[in-house]
């Protein structure tokens, strides 16, 4: 596969913006000039404490890489929600520094430390909670070049939290040409702990850790990829490490039970609308399962094989992503707090909302099916004014609260907006399309057919 600069590119870009929305604008365009500004302007925001920035600090004893890599995925999977959304949004920025974390943990607090005693995590806090351990320690020197080795298998540990999603294995590339042990830490920390954070790698899966002089050398996709400035040419990018995307034949598998798995259908804000369908599709609940995914990333978990099909509004025009015909219709509507000045109408157009600020397309959502949720436009010519950041239901209500935006959305998220939130009806726009999406390239079990065939056919009566 090969990895163009443009590619580099628009990895690193997006990368940023997902973590630091607010620092859009430092990389339009992106360039590895504005990428290492906006990296630089992350590291002051930590070391002030503005904007939430923390770090983590890892104690390193002695390395062995796999099994460090195995006890970072635990590090990350240990912190909770916030902490590690706190941390993503630094850019999971880690201080390594050299010492014996049993000799340290009656005098710092841990947030983990590896079965062996080999290395131990702080944080990720802000910087002057761990000014303390900071000083005390000196940077881990690993100036020894990295040389290649045989693969070596890497199981991450925990058991799985959601009973959806089975164990993957995949592969686990570092580059190693000019590469030294402490930067292997580096790209490799990177890499697997916002693979973590994003679900990519999760508790019991296999990663088989494997070393090549190049990324690009390799015929092989990427489910993930590290992407820094190259330490020789800090106005070059390079592509550090990658994963692979899953291949479950390779991944241990449980017996086989005699209860079938539930149908995983992905579901965005509320599961009413898809409940409706499989009603519909004359399907039983216990036969499905709900899964909520990020807006930002609509089609990780489908791509990734933890879902079976994501219910989607509008046409898609992704290349490895198929959608069936119409199965629902989905109101058009806005979002506004109860003392907002739209909230007492019964319905209101299109052309009303014009006044408030509404919500820009976040992370991966294409932006051609954002342009139909949130149009840049009304039909009569007026821009809408799309600002605020889009993330989860709740972060979306909090800024509705506290402020006159509004959110151009659906009539389905009735069933679940809080007290304080009121679904006004846009009758002006057509309601939008609903269908059911899967990977183009990956036929279908026949229990997902079967239920895509009836969810069809109950629309079509």
């Amino acid at each position: 596969m090969t990895l163009p600069p443009d590619l580099l590119l628009t990895v690193a870009g997006e990368r940023l913006r997902a973590a630091r929305p607010d620092l859009s604008a430092r990389v339009n365009p992106v360039t590895p000039h504005s990428l290492l500004a906006a990296k630089e302007q992350i590291q002051e925001d930590a070391a002030d404490g503005r904007t939430g920035g923390v770090s983590a600090v890892a104690v390193v004893r002695d390395l062995q890489l796999a099994s460090w890599a195995a006890e970072t995925c635990a590090f990350v999977l240990s912190l909770p929600p916030e902490q590690a959304d706190a941390w993503s949004r630094s850019l999971t920025r880690t201080v390594y520094l050299a010492g014996r974390p049993d000799n340290l943990s009656r005098r710092f607090t841990f947030t983990h430390i590896a079965a062996d005693g080999s290395a131990a995590w702080a944080g990720p806090l802000p910087d002057e909670a761990t000014t303390g351990l900071r000083r005390l320690l000196k940077t881990f020197s690993g100036r020894r070049p990295l040389t290649a080795w045989r693969p070596v298998i890497i199981d991450v540990p925990g058991t799985a939290r959601d009973p959806g999603r089975e164990p993957v294995h995949r592969d686990l590339y570092l580059a190693t040409e000019h590469l030294t042990v402490s930067d292997a830490l580096v790209h490799l920390g990177h890499l697997l702990a916002e693979a973590v954070i994003d679900g990519t790698v999760g508790p019991g899966d296999r990663l088989t850790l494997r070393s090549v002089p190049r990324l690009t050398e390799l015929p092989t996709p990427y489910a993930a990829l590290r992407v820094d400035t190259d330490g020789r040419n800090p106005y070059e990018l390079r592509a550090y490490a990658g994963l692979t995307p899953p291949r479950r034949t390779e991944v241990p598998k449980a017996p086989p039970s005699t209860v079938a798995r539930p149908l995983r259908i992905g579901v965005h804000g509320s599961p009413h609308q898809a409940r409706q369908i499989v009603a519909a599709a004359g399907y039983e609940e216990e036969r499905v399962s709900y899964v909520p995914y990020d807006v930002r990333k609509p089609f990780r978990l489908l791509r990734a094989g933890e879902l079976d099909v994501v219910l989607v509004k509008f046409a898609l025009n992704e290349s490895d992503i198929v959608t069936s015909r119409t199965v629902a219709l989905d109101g058009r509507a806005v979002l506004v707090r109860t003392g907002h000045p739209l909230a007492g109408h019964e319905s209101v157009s299109i052309e009303d909302i014009t006044a408030y600020d509404a919500f820009r397309c976040p992370g991966d959502f294409p932006p051609y099916v954002w342009d139909q949720v949130v149009p840049p436009r009304t039909p009569r010519g007026a821009p809408i004014r799309r600002v605020h950041p889009m993330g989860s239901v709740a972060d979306m209500v909090e800024i509705l609260g506290g402020s006159d935006a509004l959110h151009l959305s659906f009539r389905s998220l009735e069933a679940i907006v809080p007290p304080g939130i009121r679904v006004v009806p846009v009758p002006d726009l057509p309601p939008a399309p609903v269908s059911l999406a899967r990977l183009r390239h990956t036929p279908p079990p026949p229990e997902v057919a079967a239920f895509l065939a009836a969810a069809e056919r109950s629309a079509g009566r």
